[in-house]
């Protein structure tokens, strides 16, 4: 899209839409590789979907992989940067994971598609893409090992495997199979829920 300026003005019109347009392409993109796979989705099916042609379509996104590279990172990079800020907050452990949890499970109810994706075709990545979205799980793992183990240090939590964390998180990553923002419980809801039952068996005695 073209900015009209008027025609007695010595403003040059800019493009304004390129980040809108590369938005609308990322969410095609997400809708189309969580119904039918990545493998399942060919680049003349996501043209027809965002009406563009190949040329315009890899001027806005790059090849194929690209686009999977960019859903895989787009949400866990937002959920790193809140997770971070949480983690480093005032408030108890139990407090901190509570408010975690309740972000993500939040996120992924807002972004099915995105984290569809991202649980279960990251593996097609390969190369440089590959280690950033690993090293991207990892570190959003990491935040969540962080502020459970300053619960073990404080005696406010029992002492854990570090195995347990997997468990922990395993429960609220693959809400994005069944949750819906419509449904009869809230998101944060949702997460306080499993958090009740979690902190029964997570605090000291």
């Amino acid at each position: 899209m073209i900015q009209r300026v008027p025609p007695n003005s010595t403003k040059k019109p800019t493009r304004v839409a390129a980040p809108i347009q590369r938005e609308r392409i990322l969410q095609a993109a997400a809708t189309l590789f969580a119904k039918q796979g990545y493998h399942g989705t060919g680049i003349e099916e996501l043209s027809q979907q965002v009406e563009l042609g190949r040329g315009g379509l890899y001027y806005h996104i790059g090849n194929k992989e690209s686009v999977l590279a960019e859903i895989c990172r787009v949400n866990v990079t937002e959920m790193i940067a809140v997770g971070t800020e949480i983690r480093d907050g005032a408030g108890s452990a139990e407090e901190r994971f509570r408010a975690l949890a309740a972000k993500l499970m939040r996120n992924i109810a807002d972004h099915i598609p995105e984290w569809t994706v991202f649980f279960r075709d990251f593996i097609a990545l390969s190369g440089a893409r590959l280690e950033e979205v690993l090293e991207l799980r990892q570190g959003f793992e990491q935040i969540v090992k962080d502020i459970l183990e300053e619960g073990i240090s404080s005696r406010e939590l029992r002492d854990l495997d570090p195995i347990a964390v997997k468990g922990v998180l395993g429960q609220f990553n693959y809400a994005y199979l069944w949750i819906r923002p419509s449904g009869r419980l809230e998101p944060e809801q949702v997460a306080e829920i499993f958090c009740d039952s979690l902190f029964v068996g997570l605090r000291s005695p």
